[in-house]
């Protein structure tokens, strides 16, 4: 017989392992409770016990001290004081308890106490409120002095209002007259001063040294202040018989390090020091009833499910159960628990007993774990079974309804289902997102679902239309098990793949007939046009006398010069759109090239009032590229900003370096309009100035794309307004070992 299969064995198990934690957890608050002095940090008078009976016996010096004070004050104290103070005086005396205490001043003065010993560090200091005089005196202060004061003691910017000596007082008892029956509006708090700027001021001196400033007011005439003093004109300042200050006392309480009195603290020390002796068995008995508990806790969701002459996984009532509303009664009981725990164990809190704290402690552990492994053992049987999900009301609710929409709508076509779907889902959240959020999320993954479904299939087809568009026109897509109007699109694309043959070969075919055409167009014109710049050039060595002629000749040449810059342009464009250009990609320091270019370019920009702001890296910036080629890519950014940049402008340059690419940026300001879109500028033969009075082929940026695709990087540009951006971006390349 097997042993997960009896219920009395899995009972035993599920009574053993509470008793195990709640063991652990007791034994485990205890040794943290006390942690400094098991471990050697501090002394057994640091432990919580004693600082418990300390702060009860706290409450026993504060009231000695009350009825002390009383005493020494000369009032005569009842037949039952009398009796509790000397019953207190005895408690606490030296010879009855082991507690040293003494009450002091914040000066430092004992008070009261019951031995003359030094105070120890770990001495623990409490707070009494004790009720005693403090001390004042009277003092005259400036005029410019008391505008301060009166800014800090009342908080306002009031200025004192300056009589005579003579009228001083006599104002002032009208002015309070005149508040009180409300005749006049008076500032309660404005202060009176003579012409020389000096008042009546009041300063209190507490008995910790803190000065406190008051002047005469209307205020200070109606009510005292909180030390109790008030102003009478004519008397000055006076204190209100049977006002009381309250000042704050130390009470500083420690343990006779010998232990002399055999009282409760002694027997804490004796029981904490037995603790501090077999700490080490203590701590390996807690961690073994929490390990026993778990192992228990592994058994029980083992066992879980089986029963003894049952084949398979039987569940019981409780397994049986819908597993949503269990969770709610699993969840209202532990935020149950979890309050009763927030509320019975704090940590270190010494106004409850050890013992009190013990037995909470167990009782709270004891409950959660009851609870935790009873939701185990539910969530193995369940999983076990396959009824994690199907045994919930949620669950069946939502599979009655799709049965009966299920019938509805296999019949429809897809057109109908998109809108019947969307319609209902609509209706559906409008109902139920607000007052059942659970229900709509429910009904929100079922829809997921098939809509899942829907998705996988449809990758499919776009798989392989990927397939079919890349050239592999003998791919076939899989139909089978497929929806029947996904079904009918994949036959349809099946059938492309002849078309896009087709269709790609007549493309191919059309930009080598391009290419062909730039390149013998060019070849043809290279002839004459040599023999023209020639025979300009010569033209230019004669000696012609008549200037007109000298113009014509100086036109001549400057735009037989821009055809061979054009022709050459055209045959580059050409090689770098089909590819036929050779790149030798290497390591270059693209901060340095840039750093060249600009020099060269320094004069020719200079000559346009352009200014040259540079953002260049201190370190190399390493990037894999042909450097011929990149430096044409930089000299037709360069040259476009000379030949478009509107003069007295900056032209910036900026090199940045990212995790895998750096990027050169070249921006400045255009001089004629950019009424053109960024895309329509990348085109051949297109140039920012639409009258093309400007020199230039318009094919220096469809170059320096080329050349940059030919590269492995990007090439972009971005208008905003007359601002002309360009962006370079290129792989990165291993620096060199010395760096």
């Amino acid at each position: 017989m097997k042993l997960r299969e009896l219920t009395v064995m899995k009972a035993l198990a599920f009574i053993m392992a509470v008793a195990a934690f709640a063991a652990a957890a007791m034994m485990g608050w205890y040794q943290l409770a006390n942690y400094d002095v098991l471990w050697g940090r501090s002394d057994v008078s640091e432990g919580y016990t004693v600082r418990y009976l300390e702060r009860m016996d706290s409450y026993s010096i504060h009231s000695l001290v009350n009825i002390s004070l009383r005493a020494d004050s000369g009032t005569e104290l009842s037949a039952y004081e009398a009796q509790t103070k000397s019953s207190l005086e005895s408690e606490l005396s030296a010879g009855n308890t082991n507690l040293r205490w003494q009450v002091m001043r914040a000066s430092g003065e004992v008070l009261y106490s019951n031995t003359e010993e030094q105070i120890p560090a770990q001495a623990a200091v409490l707070w009494s409120d004790i009720e005693l005089n403090s001390t004042w005196e009277e003092t005259l202060l400036p005029d410019v002095e008391w505008q301060t004061l009166a800014l800090e003691v009342y908080g306002q910017e009031e200025l004192p209002e300056q009589v005579s000596m003579e009228d001083w007082e006599s104002l002032l008892e009208a002015r309070a007259e005149e508040y009180r029956s409300g005749s006049a509006e008076v500032d309660p708090d404005l202060v009176y001063t003579d012409p020389e700027g000096r008042t009546n001021a009041l300063r209190v001196v507490t008995a910790d040294g803190t000065v406190c400033l008051f002047a005469p007011t209307v205020r200070a005439v109606m009510e005292a202040n909180q030390f109790g003093y008030r102003y009478e004109p004519g008397a000055g300042w006076s204190w209100e018989e049977g006002y009381r200050q309250t000042e704050y006392l130390d009470v500083a309480m420690w343990l006779d390090s010998g232990l002399r009195v055999d009282d409760q603290y002694a027997l804490a020390c004796q029981r904490l020091a037995s603790w501090n002796e077999n700490r080490e068995a203590y701590l390996a008995l807690t961690i073994l009833c929490l390990t026993a508990g778990l192992l228990l806790t592994v058994y029980l969701c083992a066992a879980a499910g089986h029963k003894r002459g049952v084949p398979g996984i039987w569940l019981n009532w409780f397994h049986r159960i819908p597993g949503d509303l269990l969770l709610a009664a699993f969840v209202l009981a532990a935020v149950l628990f979890a309050c009763v725990a927030a509320e019975v164990l704090p940590y270190r809190y010494t106004y409850v007993s050890t013992g009190m704290l013990l037995l909470a402690a167990g009782g709270v552990t004891a409950g959660g774990a009851a609870l935790c492994m009873a939701v185990l053992v539910t969530l193995a049987a369940r999983c076990k079974s396959h009824t994690l999900l199907r045994n919930t009301v949620i669950w069946r609710l939502c599979r009655w309804c799709a049965k009966k929409i299920g019938r509805i709508f296999r019949a429809l076509p897809l057109v109908r289902k998109a809108v019947l779907v969307s319609v209902v889902y609509l209706l559906f959240s409008i109902v139920f997102v607000a007052s059942n959020e659970f229900l709509w999320g429910i009904a929100t993954i079922i829809l997921l679902a098939y809509l899942c479904l829907w998705a996988y299939q449809w990758k499919k087809i776009r798989q392989g239309t990927r397939e079919i568009i890349g050239g592999n026109t003998d791919y076939k897509i899989d139909t089978r098990r497929m929806l029947p109007d996904l079904k009918a699109h994949a036959d349809e694309l099946n059938n492309l793949g002849q078309s896009i043959s087709t269709a790609v070969e007549e493309r191919m075919r059309s930009e080598h007939f391009k290419a062909e055409l730039i390149t013998n167009v060019s070849h043809d014109l290279k002839t004459p046009l040599t023999s023209i710049i020639n025979y300009v050039d010569l033209l230019k060595k004669e000696d012609i006398g008549n200037p007109k002629a000298a113009e014509y000749i100086e036109v001549l040449d400057r735009k037989s010069q821009r055809l061979k810059k054009l022709t050459e342009d055209l045959v580059e464009a050409s090689k770098a759109s089909t590819g036929s250009l050779t790149v030798v990609r290497e390591r270059l320091d693209l901060g340095q090239l840039v750093d060249q270019a600009l020099a060269e370019y320094e004069d020719r920009l200079a000559q346009k009032g352009l200014t040259v702001v540079r953002t260049l890296p201190e370190k190399p910036v390493w990037v894999e590229a042909d450097g011929r080629h990149l430096w044409r890519v930089i000299d037709n950014l360069l040259s476009n900003c000379a030949k478009y940049a509107l003069e007295g402008t900056r032209v910036y340059a900026e090199v940045q370096q990212f995790s895998d690419c750096a990027a050169l940026s070249i921006k400045n300001i255009s001089r004629d309009e950019l009424n053109v879109p960024p895309e329509m500028l990348m085109e051949r033969f297109v140039r920012g100035d639409e009258s093309r009075t400007a020199e230039g082929s318009g094919l220096g940026l469809s170059i320096a794309q080329s050349l940059t695709d030919l590269q492995h990087g990007q090439f972009r540009i971005s208008i905003d307004g007359d601002l002309f951006k360009a962006i370079v971006t290129l792989p990165l390349a291993e620096a060199p070992m010395q760096e």
